[in-house]
């Protein structure tokens, strides 16, 4: 959805129809509340299981995994 959005809007405002901007203004909005609802669930399910299931190691592997680069 962002990269449409980016695909459309690169050539700047003198190309761009009002009818368009609607439609990518559609785009733009689905995708924040496409990664909002995303991050909610991270945050309020994924990362609390995560907490309950993983040991001390293999929390400490995975953040060491994560910051290696």
């Amino acid at each position: 959805m962002i990269g449409t959005f980016l695909q459309n809007t690169k050539n700047g405002l003198e190309e761009y129809p009002a009818e368009k901007m609607s439609d990518d203004a559609a785009l733009v909005k689905r995708a924040y509340y496409t990664l909002t609802e995303h991050f909610a669930k991270e945050e309020n399910v994924l990362f609390p299981m995560a907490e309950r299931v993983l040991t001390d190691t293999e929390k400490q592997e995975l953040f060491e995994k994560i910051n290696k680069k």
